[in-house]
C-alpha cells in the first residue's frame, strides 16, 4: 500500500505537464523546474507524517530527530561519513537521480 501510495506524486506531476503541455505551449524545463520545486516544498510540509507508527519506523519517529536525520542524511552524501565515503554514497545517489 504504501509502495502503491509513493506512486501518487508522480503520476500528479505527469498529469499536470500533460494537460499544461496540451492547453498552451510551455517550456519543458520551465514546467519540469516548477513541479520539481512544489514536490519539494511538498515533501517538507508532510515531514510530519514520520512521526505516525509505520510510516518511518515500527513506532514512529519523534519529530525532535528529524532534523539529526536530515543533517545524517545530508552528511553521508556528502560522504563525510566512512560507512558512507566506503560504499559511495554520493555517486549512487546522483547516479539514481541521473536515471530517473
Amino acid at each position: 500500500l504504501v509502495y502503491l501510495l509513493s506512486n501518487m506524486p508522480m503520476a500528479a506531476s505527469s498529469c499536470y505537464k500533460q494537460k499544461n503541455f496540451r492547453d498552451r505551449e510551455v517550456d519543458v524545463w520551465y514546467l519540469t523546474q516548477w513541479v520539481s520545486w512544489w514536490q519539494f516544498v511538498l515533501s517538507f510540509a508532510l515531514i510530519p507524517l514520520l512521526c505516525l507508527p509505520g510510516m518511518s519506523s515500527p513506532h514512529g519517529t519523534p519529530l525532535a530527530d528529524v532534523p539529526g536525520q536530515l543533517i545524517g542524511g545530508w552528511e553521508c552524501y556528502m560522504e563525510r561519513d566512512p560507512v558512507c565515503r566506503e560504499r559511495h554514497c554520493f555517486w549512487l545517489l546522483n547516479g539514481y537521480c541521473a536515471i530517473n
